[in-house]
């Protein structure tokens, strides 16, 4: 009997140190997962912004002038805008291109780094200096994508090489209708399979360079010949045409990873009867870019200083906060001081009056904050 019960006592002191081994073992699995639990930087980023660093960096802004004028670069100083737009007006030679970008990244104080952007498609769209490249067109008429992919791959090159980083292009619009003179030309044909295909190319010429593409004009602009810069235009698709159209070559570069995609002002009253351009549309950014095409990257207006986007300031202003609450991210401002200083206060005075909520301001950032950290 003796035996029997040191033999059970022996067992329960055996069994009571297996559990505290166990129970050990267990403490430090969960200690050991704590220090190895990542932080992520982008949200560290994030959480060190001041309001203002945070309103700035939704802004790309243009300038006058071959060098940065005072009032760039006090925009980049002062209000931490997130990049810079260059057209034809800003581009002399390669060196002096490469001299103003430089002259911009010390103005930047952010510890972000600055959107460098171009309209660089190729063809009559085309702002690097003493090169030629083949236009979409031409591209998509010799139909070898090994072309395409050579121009795209040349253009980043050319552009890295001034220092530039992102550029507006490609062309994802079809475009069949000669008398569309805005397009017809810029984009690589009129079918889904010229466009995906091509598009993809000229693409993957883009990124093996090291540049940021950025698609456009989403959804599709095709389809009209009215020019947003004079007019808001309208496409009569409803949701199902557009889906068999002139969807199919974003949601093409969007499963391929496409992360930057310019939102134009283009009114599609057929699916969203506000009849509200595209850009101020969340039908459109929201229910249709995000949720049904997965799309998680930066959205981006074309130039938000169109007639085609707002009519006059009031309605600018108003503009800005419905397209920044639509789910656009990022705004091109590429002319007057005016609109700049509009743009700018609209999103501050939208978070202020609460019409606009921080959660909604950190999203954006987010987004431009992890493509930026990719520079």
């Amino acid at each position: 009997m003796r035996k029997i019960i040191f033999l059970l006592v022996v067992s329960m002191a055996l069994i009571s140190c297996t559990f505290k081994s166990e129970d050990k073992i267990i403490i430090d699995n969960k200690r050991e997962k704590q220090e190895h639990v990542k932080t992520d930087p982008n949200l560290e980023i994030l959480n060190k912004m001041t309001m203002d660093e945070k309103i700035g960096q939704l802004f790309i802004f243009g300038y006058d002038g071959l060098s940065p004028s005072e009032e760039i670069l006090s925009f980049v100083e002062k209000d931490n805008i997130g990049g810079i737009i260059f057209f034809q007006r800003n581009v002399d030679t390669a060196t002096q291109l490469k001299n103003s970008v430089n002259i911009l990244k010390e103005a930047n104080t952010n510890t972000l780094p600055l959107f460098f952007s171009i309209d660089e498609e190729g063809g009559t769209v085309s702002r690097i200096p003493n090169v030629k490249f083949k236009s979409h067109r031409q591209l998509g008429i010799l139909d070898n994508t090994d072309e395409t992919y050579k121009t795209g791959s040349k253009i980043g090159f050319a552009l890295k090489e001034v220092g530039i980083n992102m550029d507006f292009a490609p062309v994802l619009d079809m475009v069949s209708n000669t008398k569309n003179t805005l397009l017809y030309n810029r984009t690589f044909g009129g079918s889904s399979s010229i466009v995906s295909r091509h598009g993809e190319a000229f693409y993957r010429g883009l990124i093996d360079e090291g540049i940021i593409p950025v698609g456009k004009h989403f959804p599709g602009h095709g389809n009209t010949l009215v020019d947003s810069h004079k007019n808001l235009p309208y496409v009569y698709y409803d949701e199902k045409e557009l889906f068999k159209k002139d969807i199919l070559p974003f949601k093409n570069l969007i499963d391929k990873g496409l992360n930057v995609i310019m939102v134009g002002h283009i009114s599609l009253p057929n699916i969203d009867s506000s009849n509200l351009p595209a850009s101020q549309s969340s039908i459109i950014v929201n229910n249709i870019l995000r949720d049904k095409l997965n799309f998680s990257g930066i959205a981006i207006t074309d130039d938000t200083e169109m007639i085609g986007y707002a009519s006059n300031d009031d309605e600018y202003k108003r503009a800005i906060v419905r397209s920044f609450n639509s789910g656009i991210d990022m705004f091109l401002v590429c002319h007057t001081i005016n609109k700049k200083n509009l743009a700018l206060n609209a999103i501050k005075e939208g978070l202020e009056k609460g019409i606009i909520s921080e959660e909604r301001l950190n999203e954006s950032l987010y987004r431009i904050i992890k493509e930026k950290s990719k520079l």
